[in-house]
């Protein structure tokens, strides 16, 4: 059907005429727009003189002279009263190429939250500026443009203009309103008798409103002292008295000037009696987990007209938890897992005036998946953009509330968070995420429910590819006790180039000795094949994993990679790198550094043997053997064990000396010395030169030792000594041949 709708009172001007300046000769067009009851009546005005004929809502002069310059104002008239808009000025000026605005922008009446905005098409001299004004305020945001589009909020809303300039001058345009109005729709519940107060939301000025019941016009009336309608023409209406003669869909035509926008349906409910709740008693709602975002059906309540809820609450709800109070929807994230075979028991309420039902209901709330909980550590791959391609260490713990919290160690500084929370849903994996503020990145992980494996990612906005990290959930030892390895580590095979080719990689083996107690905590030492000491500890994870990442060199060198233990067994593969100094480095063990590359780790348990046995039943007769790192020929040394592991050297080669090994630990060192032919070729010539080296290891398996030495290199180089040259990493390997 058509509607018609008469809206307003006496005048109310929505757009005010514009102040204008023009050249010589140019048509100029004065406007104004305004709403008010019945007909409205115009009169133009220059220099408060009527202007004959004057009588529309515009007023042109088709071709401005000097003498049509002034002030011009317009009365407009109903039969409520009148109004006299704003005086605009008219300059005319003898100037080519001056900025016009025509038409001026138009006022806008638009829904809330939809796109929205103002078009000035302006003509003039090149090149023309664009400045957008909200009350007479520039907009920092608003566009160098004839055009500004935006979305529009409740905040939005006000009188816009636009202030155009080029070379030749300026001009402001006329003052437009933008006005907004929320057409949601929503639900009114009320109880009979009650009064009800319903609002149209709007934002702006000079709106006009006519409120509607079922589409049809509604006018103010008192009917008695009890019952009354107020404010069908205001953004506000009032009933008192409500009965059920009101239940209805309501809505409000807002008006601006020409333009009407109609607010959502309020729909009016109007009640009786007390809600119903169809939930027998001891009902268990649907469960949910610790650390999982949480949902709730919605209530069932008997649905009639005459008795809706207004109200929900429930106590004491699970922990994490909350009831909507208008919804009855529970939701959150539970913090506490129920007992076993214990639900949670909290009573629901359903309440309106007339009554407030209740009924106590059960929920199962599940524990954290044992797998995602405790502490998971791990590594950092390595990266040169977040580590400076050295890698790092994560240690994330996670508590039962599903809270967690943790560090990741980078380039020798340790980076801390807390506060974060997992999401866990019933079936599925956990995740998290949480931003390490010194780190200036975002930390976003998945935790296998059945596995214990980590997985995840450090990333920030000027990261091209997220660096991956990887994580084990820590568990106990498998024995009752504390255990102890030995390992060796050496130049792993197959890769290129070949380091054992290669002079700049140290050639020599490291070693490990590890202990391991009952609850999982593992501590390690031991030396890198150039001799740096590595020391730490780690947590005992799933799979005998322990991630080892360890710094050297005031942070310019790193080792990293997984050790894993395996019954009696001790395996594992280190990266290793160190990075050329940007100065000269005073350091004699491979000062220029070395690329990345792999340690092969090999190792087993080791038993002490009791005081003044033989480890392992070794034999008397063995031998050292000397390789690599500098020497002009490999050599070996002979030597018997006494019982009381006391190596008893007969004719030394390099003069090697032997201490150990230790009963507790299987460690072993020495020395030893070479001596190098006259080296003629150096000028000035140099005599015989004699190299003092140390050596290092440890037994593994009661088989082998494996370990390294530590060779000056040859003083090749006028001026140079045998104390100030680098060292040379060489390998040691001790056998034993068994009676």
């Amino acid at each position: 059907k058509a509607l018609v709708q008469v809206l307003g009172g006496a005048p109310v001007i929505v757009t005010q005429p514009a102040p204008r300046s023009v050249s010589t000769g140019s048509a100029v067009v004065f406007r104004v727009v305004a709403t008010g009851q019945s007909q409205l009546a115009y009169q133009w005005r220059k220099n408060n003189k009527p202007i004959l004929g004057a009588l529309n809502a515009t007023h042109t002069i088709p071709s401005a002279q000097a003498g049509d310059a002034g002030t011009y104002t317009v009365a407009i008239t109903n039969s409520l009263g009148t109004v006299t808009s704003d005086a605009a000025a008219l300059t005319v000026l003898n100037i080519v190429g001056l900025p016009q605005i025509d038409p001026q922008p138009t006022s806008v009446l638009v829904a809330l939250n939809q796109p929205t905005g103002f078009y000035a098409p302006a003509t003039g001299a090149p090149t023309m500026q664009f400045e957008w004004r909200n009350d007479g305020k520039h907009i920092p945001m608003a566009p160098n443009s004839n055009s500004y589009g935006f979305t529009s909020t409740l905040a939005s809303a006000g009188t816009y203009s636009v202030f155009v300039k080029n070379n030749v001058g300026s001009v402001l345009s006329a003052g437009t309103r933008l006005a907004v109005v929320d057409t949601a729709a929503t639900d009114i519940i009320v109880a009979q008798g009650d009064t009800t107060i319903i609002k149209a939301v709007t934002g702006g000025s000079g709106l006009l409103y006519q409120w509607q019941k079922d589409g049809e016009d509604i006018q103010d009336e008192t009917i008695s002292a009890a019952r009354s309608i107020k404010g069908s023409r205001t953004a506000t209406l009032t009933i008192k008295g409500t009965n059920l003669t009101d239940r209805a869909d309501y809505t409000c035509l807002v008006r601006l000037g020409n333009l009407t926008l109609p607010t959502g349906v309020k729909k009016l409910r109007v009640y009786t009696s007390a809600p119903q709740i169809l939930l027998a008693a001891n009902t268990a709602l649907r469960g949910g987990i610790v650390g999982g975002t949480y949902t709730g059906d919605p209530i069932p309540v008997l649905e009639q007209e005459s008795n809706p809820p207004v109200s929900y609450s429930a106590a004491p709800l699970p922990p994490g938890l909350k009831i909507d109070p208008l919804t009855g929807i529970i939701s959150g994230k539970p913090t506490k897992a129920s007992a076993t075979g214990k639900p949670f028991e909290f009573t629901l309420k359903v309440a309106n005036q007339f009554g407030t039902p209740q009924v106590k209901v059960m929920m199962e709330i599940l524990p954290l998946p044992a797998a995602t909980l405790g502490t998971f550590t791990g590594l950092v791959n390595r990266d040169a953009t977040i580590n400076g391609g050295y890698g790092g260490r994560l240690t994330l713990v996670t508590t039962p509330s599903g809270t967690f919290s943790g560090s990741v160690a980078l380039v020798g500084k340790s980076h801390s968070f807390s506060g974060g929370i997992l999401e866990v849903p019933l079936v599925g994996n956990a995740t998290g995420s949480i931003f390490i503020k010194t780190a200036n990145l975002t930390l976003s992980f998945t935790i296998n429910t059945s596995s214990g494996e980590l997985t995840g990612d450090l990333d920030n906005t000027t990261i091209t590819t997220p660096i991956p990290v990887q994580a084990w959930q820590s568990v106990a030892s498998v024995t009752a006790s504390t255990r102890y390895f030995t390992a060796g580590m050496g130049i792993a095979a197959g890769q290129i180039p070949p380091p054992l080719e290669d002079p700049a990689y140290p050639h020599g083996m490291g070693f490990l000795t590890l202990s391991l107690t009952a609850k999982g905590a593992a501590t390690w030492g031991g030396k890198m094949p150039d001799g740096s000491a590595i020391t730490g500890g780690s947590a005992f994870s799933r799979g005998g994993r322990l991630p080892l990442h360890h710094m050297f060199y005031t942070n310019t060198c790193s080792a990293q990679g997984w050790l894993v233990i395996a019954g009696s067994n001790l395996d594992g593969t280190l990266s290793w790198n160190k990075s050329s100094p940007a100065k000269p480095s005073t350091s004699r063990n491979y000062p220029n550094g070395f690329p990345l590359h792999d340690q092969l780790v090999f190792g087993n348990l080791y038993t002490a043997p009791a005081s003044g046995s033989i480890i392992g039943g070794l034999p008397a007769a063995s031998q050292l053997s000397f390789t690599h790192g500098g020497l002009l020929a490999s050599f070996r040394q002979l030597f018997t064990f006494s019982s009381a592991i006391l190596p008893q050297i007969g004719v030394r080669v390099n003069a090697v000396k032997i201490s150990g090994p230790a009963l507790k630990t299987g460690l072993f060192t020495g020395s030893f010395s070479v001596t190098d032919p006259d080296l003629l070729d150096l000028t000035p010539p140099q005599g015989t030169v004699t190299r003092p080296a140390t050596f290092s290891g440890v037994i593994v398996n009661y088989m082998s030792g494996y370990g390294h030495f530590l060779l000056p290199e040859r003083p090749d180089q006028a001026g140079e000594t045998v104390n100030k040259t680098p060292f040379a990493s060489g390998r040691v390997f001790m056998e034993f041949q068994h009676e």
